[in-house]
């Protein structure tokens, strides 16, 4: 994360996202200092069927959440559920103080409740958009998809790790990108979250104008900052 970004951040986060990973598929790559101005931050890897599991243990550099995955990796035919189970249970051998957890979609958990046994936390995304939903019924929705997940994990600690609406790009369905709705999806979504202390994840800071590819031109267009670094809203 480049200066100038980390500062914007710490003024308002006390928890940060990281995508990275490097040295091997249980080896999170941590960006946090004691100057860096974030209490924690929830990071991991990508885990893929041709990686070859490094079980080496690296307290000092996973914490506090190792996540494991950043996409529907069984959905998607990456890998079975029996080896994204055996990643999952290496992690937790090799970090026996650290809670970890798996990062889908909301209704993966209860879909797969070996999978849902076997993390200590619930990591889930949820997005309205991608679902056609308007955005006048967006957060009652996004609120069912965070209940769908909370009933899966049977107590077990909820975490939204993404959620969001795009500024520009089309629409999907009834769902539309447009700044005014993802303003109103933002304060909506901080609101709820804050008064039900709801631990939950904006996606994204920044736009990423390099993702146009399967999401098409929506998928550029869901910073709260442009790619020029500029405020949106």
């Amino acid at each position: 994360m480049g200066d100038q970004r980390r500062a914007w951040l710490t003024g308002g986060l006390s928890v940060v996202l990281i995508f990275s990973a490097i040295g091997g598929p249980l080896r999170a790559q941590s960006v946090q200092s004691p100057d860096e101005g974030f209490d924690s931050q929830v990071t991991g890897p990508p885990i893929f069927a041709d990686d070859q599991a490094d079980a080496q243990s690296d307290d000092e550099r996973i914490e506090p959440v190792p996540r494991i995955g950043q996409r529907p990796i069984v959905q998607d035919g990456d890998l079975t559920e029996e080896q994204l189970l055996e990643y999952l249970y290496r992690v937790k051998e090799a970090l026996p103080d650290i809670p970890v957890g798996y990062v889908d979609a909301y209704y993966e958990f209860s879909h797969r409740p070996k999978i849902t046994e076997a993390c200590d936390v619930i990591l889930t995304n949820c997005y309205p958009y991608w679902e056609g939903c308007p955005i006048e019924y967006s957060l009652h929705h996004m609120q069912s998809m965070f209940g769908s997940a909370k009933d899966a994990g049977k107590g077990k600690r909820v975490i939204i790790t993404e959620t969001g609406w795009p500024s520009e790009g089309g629409s999907l369905k009834a769902a539309v990108a447009s700044n005014e709705n993802a303003m109103k999806y933002f304060i909506e979504t901080q609101l709820w979250s804050q008064q039900n202390d709801i631990e939950i994840f904006y996606f994204s800071s920044f736009d990423e104008s390099w993702k146009v590819g399967a999401e098409g031109d929506v998928g550029a267009y869901w910073g709260l900052w442009d790619k020029n670094e500029k405020l949106k809203f």
